[in-house]
């Protein structure tokens, strides 16, 4: 029986193999086939020049944002001046669709365009797709305003064919020397905006005076809550709000700090914790509040753990709820700034003064972020550390952050404006 029961298996695994394998020669065919028409069209002569486009982008201007969403926050300040530099056109964004929803929000363009970066940099079908579809549109203006540039996105603005292209000299932080003086030539100009360690809001401020905004002068972008009541959790009181998460973790700071500086500051301000993150970052944050449970029996701090509960705009609104926000440096921390939310930014040296601390020529009603940090002779490494690190370890230049630096950051930003604010929140 035990023979009958393997040969069938053998039949029918051969029978599979038999029917998998046209197909395999199929889709192999149609990769090969896509890559030869990729490179004819986009990687040689730029065939795609040649490609009919309906004109009817003639008289708009396209904005090429794609990188992460603390970018694009730090850059709403000068986007405004998009808006007096070309009164007259229509102007379209292209976002990063993750956090389009909240480009969408925005008054300061009259389309977003949602661009999937990791499929883009990827899957050349879907590559092609878009870029024959903007090539169509027959755009007159494109501009891509990151100093920071990649070849996938610098091909994206080439293939648009249009009539002026405009971007920053940048640097080579996301981009190789070789590839950079390829797609520098895809440009037909190219701004030199600030010291490439100059911080983001003062490069954003420079191009958009390159681009003729003479009197612009560098702010903090201002976004609103929905004023909606809040319904992932019903605060009844003001709380303090920790955004351990990081985009790469060995620059996020211990979890074990996050669980103690948590129960200090409820020992301190008698204010509920809550945790925010995305869905990848629910364990780290579960993890948290075991910790915290765990390091002080007396503390019962009160937590609620909001991580992968919240939309963009939800987290919008739970940020602007909050009396403080403590974050690592990301996105969130940006976002605070653009709502007017107290923070506090624990900072490592790999971009060195490029995301913090804040620098600005006009400071009216801002509140920027406080920042607590560890200097180290290393700064400015671009997040290539030279100690041995693995993805579960912490660079030492955040690992050497210690909590009692961090709640003294606290303790003064609350100071600031103290009691009153967490009085009106209650």
């Amino acid at each position: 029986m035990s023979q009958d029961r393997s040969l069938a298996r053998r039949i029918v695994s051969k029978g599979w193999r038999l029917m998998i394998s046209p197909l395999s020669v199929i889709q192999n065919w149609y990769h090969d086939v896509l890559s030869a028409v990729f490179e004819l069209l986009l990687d040689g002569k730029w065939l795609i020049d040649y490609l009919p486009s309906s004109g009817s982008g003639l008289n708009t201007v396209v904005l090429v944002r794609l990188d992460l969403m603390g970018d694009f926050v730090l850059w709403l300040d000068s986007a405004k001046a998009y808006r007096d530099l070309y009164p007259d056109k229509k102007i379209v964004l292209c976002a990063n669709n993750v956090w389009a929803e909240l480009a969408n929000q925005q008054p300061w363009w009259d389309e977003v365009i949602e661009i999937d970066l990791k499929r883009l940099r990827i899957d050349k079908q879907y590559c092609l797709g878009l870029m024959l579809s903007l090539h169509w549109r027959g755009f007159g203006i494109v501009i891509q305003p990151t100093f920071s540039r990649e070849l996938a996105v610098d091909r994206l603005v080439r293939a648009t064919g249009a009539q002026q292209r405009i971007g920053q000299e940048g640097d080579t932080n996301n981009i190789t020397p070789v590839d950079k003086r390829l797609s520098d030539t895809w440009y037909t100009k190219l701004i030199k905006a600030g010291h490439p360690e100059s911080m983001e809001l003062v490069k954003n401020a420079d191009f958009v005076r390159g681009l003729g905004a003479k009197d612009f002068r560098s702010g903090v972008g201002h976004l609103r809550p929905s004023d909606r009541p809040l319904s992932v959790f019903k605060p009844e009181e003001p709380y303090i709000l920790l955004s351990p998460g990081a985009s790469w973790l060995p620059k996020a700071w211990p979890a074990e700090n996050f669980a103690q500086l948590a129960n200090e500051l409820f020992l301190q301000y008698a204010t509920p914790i809550v945790l925010c993150g995305s869905p990848a970052e629910r364990a780290l944050c579960e993890n948290i509040v075991k910790l915290m449970g765990t390091m002080d029996q007396q503390a019962r701090t009160p937590v609620h753990n909001l991580a992968g509960q919240t939309t963009l705009t939800q987290l919008l609104d739970v940020i602007a709820g909050a009396t403080l926000l403590v974050s690592n440096d990301s996105g969130n921390i940006h976002l605070a700034a653009a709502l007017r939310v107290p923070s506090v930014c624990i900072v490592g040296g790999g971009h060195s003064a490029r995301f913090m601390p804040y620098v600005v020529e006009n400071d009216e009603g801002c509140v920027l972020p406080a920042v607590a940090l560890y200097r180290m002779e290393c700064f400015g490494c671009h997040w290539r550390c030279k100690y041995e690190i693995d993805s579960n370890s912490v660079v030492p230049c955040v690992a050497n952050i210690a909590v009692s630096m961090v709640s003294e950051c606290c303790r003064e930003v609350l100071t600031r404006a103290p009691r009153q604010q967490l009085e009106s929140k209650k």
